[in-house]
């Protein structure tokens, strides 16, 4: 037996010492060499150890300092091994996944799609609602003066008396603006007060603002450009100060040029002209000849103003309605005309009037993205499950080398964050090219979505760049949590091995999620879509197939009444002339035209009793004589207005059969006659059928027509529109040039085809309708292919298990009813919790419908019916590929 070796002659690892030790060593060596130092200089021991210790009298600060030196450097080096992982990680992940083009091409799409469409109505969201007013300082400090209007004198004594609130105001008005040679264009002129750019904190990108010397009768004439209209009119010549423009004939200086993103106070307001209020008197129309800036009682101006730091809202809104109150005791006003002054914040009315409806498109719209993104991290995260379940045999190995369960998850995270990397790129292009089919968009009105500007800013990098990092993190934790639990349990080589993991709960789930996201979508474009036809088929009572629509506003160009009515007449007649025109006509309000609000007028019927409530109103519609032909209206009593009818004295009436229905029942309309104000009584000539005017689907409305000509006076200088029968989609743009060539200084606005300007009232309709069915038809295809994706992987798992069954005997339709059996549940779960959400969100949105419930029959039939086709289809063919396995090579399988 040999000797045991000595502890000594072991040749054993050193162990490592403990960093305090060292320290320890390290100063006693350095106080030790001291000592030897001050001996050989020629002090005594005694005194050289005294000397030493004064020196270094203070060791627990020394040891202290060295500790943490130690315990920083420690610290970086975990932090690089941690980074080098990261590294060998995302290398690993990239090798893999290029052996899988199309596993990448595929999922990289669908998060793609989902992230950009998100990140587009985020921007969307953002632009109207979270930051609307952009190119101002301080936006929170910025408050309206909620009332309907003031006037000027108002506005000025708020901000002469209104302690703690920076008081400026404007408003914006269309009126006929044109630069060097060019033809006037109808543009929107913001007039405003001396303080409203100090008050905004806006700054100019060339020249300078408006200030409160510019706001003065002799000192008027200038203006501050757009810089969309510098570029577009201007040529963006830098040589533009001092150069001139004209707004309604009259010439103002160009001062400066507003920066890019500056457009005011209200998103759907695009002023390219800011011009002082005093400017007035040079730009006014001629039919508001009569009207000064100084009239107390002309309310006209929006008021708004900047809180000052530490000064309560309540405070501010008292002095307000203080003022306010002893104004319009000074000028008069009767109690019922006065309103209450109540101070909100600017950006929660940026979205101005007309509009009301949007924040709750938007927000349908946001959860349509957002349920698209959820379906597509629940798709990705099924394939990734079934991507990882087919290296349970390698993490298993690297499990039982010493690889910790954090490492492994951190190993199958990486490939999820070099896929969210690569969907963001996606997403990118996706996003631009939503935005772009947003701005396109025409709200009510004629303004455009891009006029709040969507373009890509810092914000929609960030949430592209966030949302992608969310959902690569989301997508790639459950499936690496469960197939590492699975790697480290002690059976993982036996699973990798046999292949027989039967039932994923995660990925039926998963499923079953995807299924109901795509019903919810496809049953919200299914109402949409039959709230679209059911407004599409309500009776307007005329063909708008064939009309187009011109306007002008001849008080812009400084007419009189006299000459206003020639070139009406002669625009009419030039038209009448043009290919494929049948009729035209002149109408003060245009049927189905945004911004054609009607003149609404009291009235009494001569000889009868008055009513005790007051005198009832009506809606007054001047037209010339061609508006019965244009809209196809024949008289069902009576006849109806001709040229004739407009002289001065000869004026008689048509009323619509709504009119006699609730002002003449049961009486002979013909031989009544309506008074209006103090005017004389004007006879009722003829009866015609009722026509839809503001909404579709409205009740029928009493209106009353006047014709439009020598006796309509101060109206015919105001906004007139000519309707035109025939001609083609183009004939607007024929009508405008035709007016162009009458005279320059006509700003005609081309409204166009009658159907596009129907289409602008179906907007919200049509919008929540395309995007669902976009988003819809996604869905389908995503779910679709997650249901195969189950179902194929379901069938590679259980090959052994179909393989005895049929070397037992069983038939290829026990084996193919035993595929689909389990895939059932989770189909038949998400469409019945789909149908339940997605008839909970469309009695949400029910005011978007036109009466179509939300449990319409043909729309849950459509929306089960074409999901349960795809479901079927991407399930069968898996299933019917594994009935068909050769008994013996599928036991032989590994």
């Amino acid at each position: 037996m040999s000797e045991r070796p000595k502890r000594d002659e072991l040749e054993l690892p050193d162990r490592p010492r403990p960093v305090q030790d060292e320290v320890d060593d390290e100063l006693t060596f350095h106080v030790d060499a001291q000592i030897e130092d001050l001996v050989r200089q020629g002090h005594s021991r005694r005194a050289a150890e005294a000397e030493a210790r004064r020196r270094f009298g203070n060791l627990g600060a020394h040891r202290d300092r060295l500790l943490r030196l130690d315990a920083r450097n420690r610290l970086r080096v975990r932090r690089l091994g941690w980074l080098a992982d990261l590294g060998r990680d995302l290398r690993y992940a990239l090798r893999g996944l290029r052996r899988s083009p199309g596993f990448v091409l595929g999922v990289v799409t669908i998060l793609g799609l989902g992230i950009g469409a998100n990140v587009a109505i985020f921007r969307l969201i953002d632009a109207t609602l979270l930051n609307p007013v952009p190119g101002v300082r301080a936006p929170g400090e910025l408050h309206e003066l909620t009332v309907t209007s003031l006037p000027y004198p108002r506005v000025e004594r708020f901000a002469r008396e209104l302690a703690g609130l920076e008081v400026a105001g404007y408003r914006v008005r269309t009126l006929a603006v044109s630069a060097g040679a060019q033809a006037a264009r109808p543009e929107q002129v913001a007039l405003v007060t001396g303080g409203y750019f100090s008050t905004l904190g806006a700054t100019p990108a060339l020249g300078r603002a408006l200030g409160p010397g510019d706001d003065a009768a002799q000192t008027a004439a200038v203006a501050v450009v757009s810089h969309d209209y510098w570029r577009r009119a201007l040529g963006g010549r830098a040589d533009v100060l001092g150069q001139s423009i004209r707004v309604s004939g009259s010439p103002l200086t160009v001062v400066g040029v507003a920066e890019p993103r500056f457009r005011g106070l209200r998103v759907f307001e695009t002023p390219e002209v800011w011009v002082p209020a005093h400017a007035w008197p040079l730009v006014r129309p001629s039919s508001m000849a009569r009207l000064d800036i100084d009239r107390e009682g002309w309310g006209w101006m929006t008021a708004f103003g900047r809180l000052q730091p530490g000064v309560a809202v309540e405070r501010v809104s008292q002095a307000a309605q203080r003022i306010n109150a002893e104004a319009d005791e000074a000028a008069g006003v009767p109690d019922r005309f006065r309103q209450t002054i109540v101070l909100r914040p600017a950006a929660g009315a940026a979205i101005g009037g007309g509009t009301e409806e949007l924040p709750r498109v938007f927000a349908l719209l946001m959860g349509a993205v957002g349920l698209l993104l959820l379906l597509a991290s629940a798709n990705v995260a099924t394939l990734l499950l079934a991507r990882s379940h087919g290296r349970l045999r390698e993490l298993a190995v690297r499990s039982a080398l010493g690889g910790g369960r954090g490492r492994l998850v951190r190993m199958l995270l990486a490939e999820a964050v070099v896929l969210g990397g690569l969907a963001a790129l996606v997403g990118l292009l996706v996003y631009r090219g939503v935005a772009d089919l947003l701005a396109a968009v025409a709200l009510p009105g004629g303004v455009r979505l891009g006029a709040a500007g969507l373009g890509t800013n810092g914000a929609s990098l960030f949430a592209l760049a966030a949302v992608a990092a969310v959902t690569a993190f989301l997508i790639g934790l459950a499936p690496s949590l469960r197939v590492t639990a699975r790697a480290l349990s002690a059976s993982a080589f036996g699973l990798a091995q046999r292949g027989t993991v039967r039932r994923s709960r995660l990925r039926a789930t998963l499923v079953a999620v995807q299924v109901g996201i795509a019903v919810v979508l496809l049953l919200g474009a299914a109402l949409f879509g039959r709230g679209l036809g059911r407004a599409l088929s309500i009776d307007q009572g005329f063909d708008s197939s064939s009309l187009s629509a011109v306007s002008v506003e001849l008080g812009l160009a400084r007419y009189q009444p006299e000459r206003a009515l020639v070139l009406l007449r002669q625009i009419e007649r030039e038209t009448h002339a043009l290919p494929g025109v049948t009729s035209a006509s002149w109408v003060l309000t245009a049927p189905l035209v945004e911004g054609d609000g009607g003149e609404v007028e009291t009235f009494s019927i001569q000889g009868h009793e008055a009513d005790p409530s007051g005198n009832p109103t009506v809606e007054v519609n001047l037209v010339t004589e061609g508006f019965w032909r244009t809209f196809g209206l024949e008289p069902a009593s009576g006849r109806l207005t001709e040229q004739r009818d407009g002289a001065v004295g000869s004026a008689v009436a048509v009323v619509s059969d709504a009119f006699v229905s609730r002002f003449l029942p049961g009486e002979a309309p013909l031989a009544a006659q309506v008074v209006f104000g103090g005017s004389s009584a004007v006879p009722i000539v003829g009866v015609v059928p009722s026509i839809t005017y503001h909404e579709l689907g409205e009740a029928p409305r009493p209106v009353v027509y006047l014709p439009l000509g020598e006796a309509a006076g101060g109206t015919l200088l105001g906004r007139l529109t000519l309707v035109v029968r025939g001609g083609g989609p183009q004939v607007a743009t024929a009508v405008v040039d035709r007016i162009k060539d009458l005279d320059p200084a006509v700003a005609a606005n081309e409204l166009g085809p009658y159907p596009r300007l129907t289409a602008r009232l179906l907007l919200p309709q049509r919008l929540g309708f395309g995007l669902l069915l976009s988003f819809g038809a996604l869905a389908v295809v995503v779910a679709g292919i997650g249901v195969f994706s189950m179902m194929s992987n379901m069938v590679v798992a259980r090959t052994q298990e179909f393989g005895v069954r049929s070397a037992l005997g069983a038939s290829r339709r026990s084996l193919l009813a035993l595929a689909l059996r389990d895939q059932v549940m989770p189909v038949a779960v998400g469409l019945v919790v789909g149908v339940a959400a997605g008839i909970a969100l469309g009695r949400l949105a029910s005011g978007l419908l036109y009466g179509v419930p939300a449990t319409d029959p043909r729309a849950l039939a459509t929306a089960i019916a074409g999901l349960g086709v795809v479901a079927a289809l991407a399930a069968l063919y898996p299933a019917w590929k594994g009935s068909r396995l050769d008994p013996v090579a599928a036991i032989r399988s590994e």
